[in-house]
């Protein structure tokens, strides 16, 4: 499920399994008009670093 979104940074956050997981709005691949908290959606998880934690993690691709 989307958890937040922030258009004007293009970013936005989906909440699975009690994890929060980061996203980039350019994943979103259906309909724009559907990008928004609350939409149930389907992804991947792909590895990442986050600069600012200084650790790897797991980000929503292909949503």
């Amino acid at each position: 499920v989307i958890d937040k979104v922030f258009n004007d940074r293009k970013y936005g956050f989906i909440k699975a399994n009690g994890k929060s997981y980061y996203f980039k709005t350019y994943e979103f691949k259906d309909d724009k008009d559907y990008l928004y908290e609350g939409t149930e959606v389907s992804f991947y998880l792909e590895d990442a670093y986050n600069k600012s934690k200084d650790e790897m993690v797991k980000n929503a691709v292909n949503i």
